[in-house]
């Protein structure tokens, strides 16, 4: 065994021994595959990364909208309706109205809607209110609801009775 093992090292001292062209041939292609795979797997992370944290902004943006939204009806003594959707709320140029009350920097919000329905009434004097945040790259929407007593609601001029 030991005669074995000195030949081999005194062909490498002679030029007699090395690796044959087959042999260096598939370690570069097994190195050019697992080269390939950590890149793959880079590109892969690095697009997951990007959504994850564009989905977390936007979730944050109309969380602060729910939040700003769900404040301000709480404030207000009447709300007017006008053809289901609030007359008082708008959203435009990243900017939320609420009456007198803005919102600014909603810069990944692309739309906001508000609308409610007075067929649909809980316990005869709760009305709700569903709001839909769209994203501006068209991949992402959420949706809450509010809900407020019936007796704050104008309904084009008739104030709503208990």
């Amino acid at each position: 065994m030991i005669n074995n093992v000195m030949q081999k090292l005194n062909k490498k001292k002679n030029g007699k021994g090395g690796f044959t062209v087959v042999e260096l041939c598939i370690t570069l292609a097994l190195v050019a595959l697992l080269t390939t795979m950590a890149v793959s797997f880079s590109v892969l992370m690095n697009k997951f990364t990007d959504e994850s944290k564009s989905k977390y902004e936007f979730l944050k943006d109309s969380a602060t909208i729910e939040r700003e939204f769900t404040s301000w009806v709480e404030t207000q003594e009447e709300l007017t309706l006008v053809d289901s959707s609030l007359s008082s709320v708008s959203f435009a140029n990243e900017t939320l109205s609420l009456g007198d009350k803005t919102v600014k920097n909603l810069d990944t919000v692309s739309s906001v809607s508000f609308e409610t329905n007075r067929d649909i009434t809980l316990k005869g004097d709760i009305t709700l209110i569903k709001c839909t945040v769209l994203d501006k790259n068209g991949r992402f929407s959420r949706t809450f609801v509010v809900y407020l007593r019936t007796t704050k609601i104008d309904i084009t001029g008739g104030t709503a009775n208990e």
